[in-house]
């Protein structure tokens, strides 16, 4: 390896752990081999370059700051890449401000959003979970304001209402109020669709059974 006009090897043994020698290859120093580290030592005079002044002082602590080279570290990525050492990055959208102040309106924040579905806000794939609830939860109003005026519908905890007949809606409210509360005291999500046939399914043995 060349570097500055000078020649550095490095080799490992018993007697030497290499040399850096000048553009003249003449050895101007050589790496101590009682060293655990690469610590050089400088020839002195007649073999070795004139020497000035001692730069670093006894007893001073010295920190020495490595950079691995741009280029390198480009290779080292490639690599990673290309070899599959490198897992990519699950980029989840954040809340826009139509959420954000959903959110607030209705829940005060995140975390009581979160709160009140088992779920917490310092792990990212409940909050990520959250944030399909609470689209759903969006979804759902919006097609609702479109049917209900907001004094005759109370939107909470009546978002799967339209995937049920009515029929199971009246036995639904008489024994869980609603069908979001059906649907998560059996560990169901009203926004999954594999979910809400379970749910539909669930209903109907139940309702035999009363009958």
């Amino acid at each position: 390896m060349s570097e500055g006009g000078y020649d550095v090897e490095t080799r490992f043994s018993a007697k030497s752990r290499g040399t850096i020698k000048d553009d003249q290859g003449r050895n101007v120093a050589y790496f101590d081999p009682k060293s655990q580290l690469f610590a050089i030592k400088v020839r002195h005079l007649p073999n070795g370059p004139p020497l000035g002044p001692h730069a670093l002082k006894k007893d001073e602590l010295y920190v020495l700051g490595c950079e691995w080279d741009a280029v390198e570290q480009r290779k080292w990525f490639e690599y990673k890449v290309e070899n599959g050492l490198l897992m990519p990055r699950r980029v989840v959208a954040p809340y826009t401000a139509e959420e954000t102040a959903f959110l607030k309106k209705n829940y005060r924040s995140e975390f009581h959003f979160l709160m009140e579905y088992g779920l917490k806000v310092f792990n990212e794939p409940d909050r990520e979970e959250g944030r399909k609830i609470l689209r759903a939860i969006m979804r759902e109003d919006k097609e609702l304001e479109d049917e209900e005026s907001d004094d005759e519908w109370d939107p909470e905890g009546h978002q799967a209402d339209y995937n049920f007949t009515e029929r199971q809606l009246d036995w639904i409210e008489k024994s869980y109020r609603n069908s979001e509360q059906f649907m998560l005291s059996y560990g169901l999500k009203f926004y999954n669709d594999e979910d809400i046939e379970e749910a539909k399914a669930i209903a109907e043995a139940m309702m035999d059974e009363d009958d």
